[in-house]
């Protein structure tokens, strides 16, 4: 049986082969004997020992490993060996997030393709077209949602309103859509107004079409409208407005981004 000293030697030995990185296998005991004294041995004791253990020693420097399987976001935890602080890496397998949703990327972060391109004769016949079926009153809800915190820490608010809208053309080019909104629950009315302004190669927001709309998308019932917006603090804003009809339903929405993440919208269901 090792003496107290010479076990203290073997244990410094045993602790250095580990930091030295070469493989070691054999079990490891750790007793203590009837007068006190703790032993460490890779031999196990041949006498009779109280409290007799045997240690598990882990491998050094070691990395956890994490199953993909377990769930969408992986979690790595690495130490950092210089001041013992554990930092955390964290990557979503949900990459592709969706622009109509809280935090959603803009079209601009997004490489939406943004080529404002005139107008074909069949799009300008077909917008046309569109903007007489669209034209009427129209009743639904309304969904307004605020996108506040963080994607990380998010506190979204969501709230309905009961709608009213009337869609009224000017000049036959000229559409003008106004909202009048009630919640019951907040006891709170409040108003929208839109305006496309249409020219024979423009689909625009603006009657003077400085503001350089793009159309995103154009069908038969479809209209998807993008602009690019800069305020007075240095913040990009960006806003899309969507325009979907299908017979005597239609749905419009309102997205307003802002460095690049969706801050806000509002989303109307209306029939007539």
């Amino acid at each position: 049986m090792l003496s107290r000293v010479s076990n203290n030697i073997f244990f410094a030995s045993f602790i250095s082969l580990l930091l030295s990185g070469a493989p070691v296998f054999a079990a490891f005991y750790k007793w203590v004997d009837e007068d006190g004294n703790t032993h460490y041995s890779d031999v196990a004791p041949t006498e009779t020992e109280t409290k007799t253990q045997e240690l598990d020693l882990e491998p050094m420097n070691r990395i956890q490993g994490f199953d993909v399987n377990k769930s969408d976001s992986i979690a790595e935890e690495i130490v950092d060996k210089k001041d013992d602080k554990k930092s955390v890496v964290t990557t979503s397998s949900n990459i592709d997030s969706n622009p109509f949703e809280c935090f959603g990327p803009s079209p601009k972060t997004s490489n939406t393709v943004q080529n404002r391109k005139p107008l074909q004769e069949n799009e300008y016949k077909s917008l046309l077209s569109l903007f007489g079926e669209m034209k009427g009153r129209w009743k639904g809800k309304g969904v307004v949602t605020n996108c506040k915190g963080t994607e990380k820490k998010p506190n979204i608010e969501v709230n309905n309103y009961d709608t009213t809208s009337e869609f009224r053309l000017r000049r036959s080019k000229e559409l003008i859509a106004e909202f009048d909104m009630y919640s019951s629950k907040l006891r709170k009315a409040i108003s929208e107004n839109i305006q496309l302004f249409l020219t024979e190669k423009q689909l625009t927001f603006s009657p003077s079409q400085s503001d350089e709309t793009i159309a995103l998308n154009l069908t038969e019932n479809t209209i998807e409208l993008w602009v690019e917006q800069y305020s007075f603090y240095g913040a990009r804003k960006e806003l899309v407005r969507t325009f979907k009809l299908q017979s005597n339903k239609m749905e419009v929405g309102q997205y307003s981004y802002s460095n690049g993440e969706l801050e806000s919208s509002t989303v109307w269901s209306l029939s007539k």
